[in-house]
């Protein structure tokens, strides 16, 4: 009787395992029969062949906001993230050494980067890394990379600058000149700090970057100046010419007898009208970050489907690498508001360091929707009576915090805006995730079996 019971153990311990191993087969199969983009395409970036990615930290111990390229080629890739990976080790590195200090408030660091246009498909990239500890001084550095994306390799300065003597003698020249013309560094400049720049055994030149009108000069600070911060000096591609290279010459000024596209004309930004609240419960969804080129517009089409509003707060960066995506935003009725250019935390910077940061991005957001940003969320809701003195328009925060961000599992963030949503909530959510989206998908139809009507951040504020 015991062999017979152990027999028919066994055979159902046997079945389990495989019932087990099958359906992980066909699990496995189904995932990989999927396409990895999804039935609909992707927004592609407005720069041909380059896309922005955004890595976004919010902890106790430190703020981290990361911005960096994408590229289709792996060999570029693969660059330009051993860069950013030893950026991060250095930040950390720092965290790790200071952690005896009791700190007020938690350590910030910023990775983020400018893109030019030089040619069809080169690219300059100017990074700047910032560091902040609370009782350290801010540490800042800055890397070049000039990309030729036909050609898949790295440029540097030795292919574009004819590096002899008698360069040097012309670019001792432009550079005075054009330092000495600058009311923001005439006082500061050193001709004697230039020289020794110059004429340093180890210089590599590797300072410059082009855009597609400039040979640009950036400096670190008190290397050619006393005191300025990072200065640059751009000296005119038709006075810098002879400095080029041969090759450089002849592309760059090919490239600039081009015919240029015509144009269209700019469209009428579309009037937005203040609509009177009704007298029913109303909730603001409101989304940070983005935007992104895939997990944005799929929250649009939700949105859309259950003709809901909701509120934007865009990072000035990424509008510009995916501008059609804010002109939807803004062409479907929802709100688009400032969140930064490069997500600094604000209560880290100088006035007029914050007010660049809504500036630029309030000529991105323009310049993209024809709309005017309403309202400013500062990264990671950090404020202070500076950043509230440094800011005109509203301060808008949240009072549903969804830590979205920090979950993979939609059900969880749906079960933290059951417990606290009530009427008037700003529901804080992140446009970057696709657990988001996933979440979207259950968030919208409970919040509308409840009674509620989707609004913006400025329609709850008249409430």
């Amino acid at each position: 009787m015991k062999s017979f019971v152990w027999k028919i153990s066994g055979i159902v311990f046997i079945s389990i395992i495989f019932i087990f191993l099958m359906s992980f087969y066909y699990k496995t199969l189904r995932v990989q029969s999927v396409p990895a983009n999804g039935s609909k395409q992707i927004e592609k970036s407005q720069y041909d062949g380059v896309d922005l990615i955004s890595d976004i930290e919010d902890k106790k111990e430190f703020h981290s906001a990361i911005h960096y390229p994408r590229f289709q080629s792996s060999k570029l890739n693969a660059s330009i993230q051993s860069y950013v990976k030893e950026e991060k080790r250095r930040f950390h590195e720092q965290i790790q050494s200071q952690k005896w200090r009791l700190f007020k408030d938690p350590s910030n660091f910023s990775l983020t980067f400018r893109l030019y246009p030089v040619t069809d498909s080169v690219y300059s990239f100017v990074f700047t890394s910032e560091s902040h500890s609370d009782g350290e001084k801010e540490s800042k550095d800055f890397k070049i990379f000039i990309v030729d994306l036909a050609a898949e390799r790295f440029i540097n300065s030795q292919d574009i600058l004819e590096i002899d003597e008698k360069t040097k003698e012309k670019l001792h020249v432009q550079l005075t000149d054009q330092f000495l013309q600058s009311k923001k560094y005439k006082k500061s400049f050193s001709k004697k700090k230039l020289n020794k720049w110059l004429n340093h055994p180890y210089n590599d030149f590797s300072n410059i970057y082009l855009t597609n009108k400039f040979i640009v000069f950036k400096f670190h600070s008190n290397e050619v100046t006393e005191g300025a911060e990072s200065p640059e000096i751009s000296i005119p591609l038709t006075k810098g010419k002879e400095l080029l290279t041969e090759e450089w010459r002849k592309r760059l000024w090919m490239e600039e007898n081009k015919p240029k596209k015509a144009e269209p004309l700019p469209k009428k930004p579309p009037i937005q009208k203040d609509e009177p609240i009704k007298s029913k419960k109303i909730v603001a969804l409101t989304f940070d970050d983005g935007p992104h080129p895939k997990y944005t517009t799929e929250i649009l089409d939700l949105l859309k489907s259950y003709h809901a509003k909701a509120t934007f707060f865009v990072i000035g960066q990424r509008v510009n690498f995916y501008p059609n995506i804010v002109k939807r935003i803004g062409s479907e009725g929802h709100e688009i508001c400032n969140h930064s250019f490069s997500h600094k935390d604000f209560t880290t910077l100088k006035k007029e360091k914050i007010l660049e940061e809504i500036n630029m991005t309030d000529q991105e957001i323009f310049k993209a929707s024809g709309l005017k940003a309403n309202c400013v969320r500062p990264p990671y809701g950090a404020v202070n009576q500076k950043v509230r003195s440094a800011i005109e328009k509203p301060i808008i925060l949240w009072t549903v915090d969804t830590l979205d961000w920090k979950t993979d599992d939609p059900k969880k963030v749906l079960k933290i805006v059951q417990a606290k949503t009530k009427n008037g909530s700003i529901i804080l959510m992140h446009d970057i995730h696709s657990s988001t989206v996933e979440a979207m998908k259950l968030i919208l139809p409970y919040l509308k079996q409840q009674g509620y009507e989707f609004v913006t951040v400025s329609e709850i504020s008249k409430k």
